[in-house]
C-alpha cells in the first residue's frame, strides 16, 4: 500500500466515525427533547390538575371548569402520544366523567363572606390568584382567544 492509499483510508474511516457521532448525537438530541416536552406536559398537567382539584366550589364557575377540563384532556392526549407507558386514556375518561358530574352550584347569600374562617377565604383567595395567572399564562402563549379567557 502506498502511502496515499493509507491516507484515503484513514480520512475515509475519519469521516464514518464524524458522520456516525453525528448521527448519533441528533438521535440523543430528539430525545432529550422528547424528554422534556413530556416533563413539561406533566408539569403543566398537574398544575391544571390542582386547580381543578382545589378550587372552591363557592368561586368556580362552569366556564373555568370546563376550561381546566378541556386544557387537561388537551395535554393528557398529547402526552398519551409522546409516552404510551402512561396512563392517559384512562385520565382523559377519568376527565370526561368529571365533567358530566361537574355542578356548580350558586353560593348561598348568608352573612358577609362566603367562607365561614378567615383561613378558607384566604385559601380561595390564594387559589384564585393562581387561577388568574394561569389564565393570563394561557393568554400569553395564545393558545386561547382572550375573549373566551
Amino acid at each position: 500500500m502506498t502511502p496515499t492509499e493509507i491516507g484515503l483510508i484513514v480520512i475515509t474511516v475519519v469521516a464514518l466515525i464524524i458522520v456516525g457521532s453525528l448521527v448519533m448525537q441528533g438521535i440523543e438530541n430528539q430525545r432529550r427533547e422528547r424528554r422534556l416536552r413530556i416533563l413539561a406536559l406533566k408539569d403543566q398537567i398537574r398544575r391544571a390538575d390542582h386547580l381543578l382539584n382545589s378550587l372552591p366550589p363557592e368561586v368556580s364557575s362552569s366556564a373555568i371548569l370546563s376550561l381546566l377540563i378541556k386544557y387537561l384532556v388537551g395535554h393528557w392526549r398529547e402526552l398519551g402520544e409522546l409516552d404510551s407507558t402512561t396512563n392517559a386514556a384512562g385520565q382523559i375518561a377519568r376527565l370526561t366523567e368529571q365533567a358530566k358530574n361537574a355542578k356548580i352550584k350558586p353560593a348561598a347569600a348568608s352573612g358577609l363572606t362566603l367562607f365561614p374562617t378567615k383561613e378558607q377565604a384566604r385559601n380561595a383567595r390564594a387559589v384564585m390568584r393562581e387561577v388568574a395567572q394561569f389564565l393570563s399564562d394561557l393568554q400569553k402563549l395564545g393558545r386561547y382567544p382572550s375573549q373566551q379567557l
